[in-house]
C-alpha cells in the first residue's frame, strides 16, 4: 500500500515495525491517538504477521486523519529492514520509531514540537528526549538524554533510546537508512555514522516514552557483540572494541542481577 499525507507533509513520520504483536499493538496505537499534537503520519511496517495483528492495526484507522495512516504487511528480513521501508516512504520532515510494546506519553509529541521551534529555518537536525525503562517486573526508571555523548568521538552509547529519538528524515536517507546486518545495534550504528556531521541536537528531559525492557534487545551478551562490530566499523581498533564488550556484559550483567521494587 502507498503513502498518501495530506496537502503538506506532516511534522513526524512515526515509523512501527511489527510482527504478530496483536497482543502489544493496542496499547501503542491508543498512546498515538491520544496526542494532542496530531501532525503526523503513521506507518505500520507488518513482517506478514500470522496472528490478528494485520486486522487489528486495520481496525485502528479510522482513529486517524486520511492519508496519515499507511499499513503495509509483507515479509522482511528483521526490524531494520522494516525501519528502511518506513523510512523510504515517509512524508514526515522528522522520524521517530516506535515498538509494538512501546507506549508514547500523552503529551509526547507536543513536547518534541515545542522544542524543534516554530520557524523551519531554525528546525534542527535531531531531538533526544528523556524516556521510562520498564523491566518485567513492572519496576520503572526514568533515563535522561544524555547530551554529553554528542561530543565524543565514539561514544558507547547513543544520547537516548531510539523511541524517544527524533531525526531528519532527509538525514536518515542521505545516510543510507539502517545497516539491515544488525539485529539489535543498528540504531547505534546509524547514530555513530551520523556522529561525525556535527547535527544540531536539541535536547528535553520531558519523558516522551514507556520502553519495555525486552525482545531482541535485551539479549545482553548478543547486544554487547553488535554494539562492539558497530565500533569497529567506525574505525575503534579491535582490542578497544572488545575491552568495550567485556566492560558492557560485565556491567549488563551486574544490573540484571540487582533487586528491584515496583513504583
Amino acid at each position: 500500500m502507498a503513502v498518501t499525507t495530506q496537502s503538506s507533509n506532516p511534522l513526524f513520520s512515526i515509523v512501527m515495525a511489527v510482527r504478530n504483536a496483536q497482543d502489544q499493538l493496542p496499547g501503542a496505537l491508543e498512546s498515538l491517538a491520544a496526542q494532542s499534537c496530531t501532525d503526523f503520519e503513521l506507518l505500520i511496517i507488518d513482517g506478514a504477521s500470522t496472528d490478528g495483528t494485520v486486522a487489528l492495526a486495520r481496525g485502528y484507522q479510522e482513529q486517524f486523519p486520511p492519508g496519515r495512516f499507511a499499513l503495509i504487511s509483507e515479509p522482511d528480513r528483521g526490524i531494520y529492514d522494516a525501519f528502511n521501508k518506513g523510512v523510504a516512504r515517509a512524508g514526515g520532515h522528522y522520524l521517530a520509531f516506535l515498538g509494538a510494546d512501546d507506549r508514547y506519553q500523552p503529551g509526547a509529541l507536543a513536547a518534541v514540537a515545542a522544542a524543534i521551534g516554530s520557524d523551519p529555518d531554525d528546525w534542527p537536525d535531531a531531538i533526544a528526549g528523556a524516556y521510562n525503562a520498564i523491566d518485567s517486573q513492572g519496576y520503572a526508571a526514568k533515563k535522561l538524554p544524555k547530551p554529553e555523548v554528542i561530543g565524543q568521538r565514539l561514544p558507547r552509547s547513543m544520547p537516548t533510546n531510539h523511541q524517544a529519538l527524533f531525526l531528519r528524515t532527509a538525514l536518515v536517507r542521505d545516510a543510507g537508512g539502517f545497516d539491515t546486518s544488525y539485529k539489535i545495534a543498528g540504531d547505534y550504528d546509524l547514530f555513530l555514522r551520523l556522529l561525525p556531521l556535527q547535527l544540531d541536537w536539541r535536547f528535553t528531559n520531558d519523558t516522551l516514552v514507556d520502553f519495555q525492557l525486552g525482545g531482541a534487545s535485551y539479549a545482553l551478551r548478543d547486544t554487547a557483540q553488535e554494539y562492539r562490530d558497530a565500533k569497529r566499523a567506525a574505525g575503534v581498533s579491535p582490542l578497544r572494541a572488545d575491552l568495550g564488550y567485556l566492560r558492557n556484559v560485565a556491567a549488563a550483567t551486574l544490573v540484571r542481577s540487582l533487586p528491584h521494587k515496583n513504583q
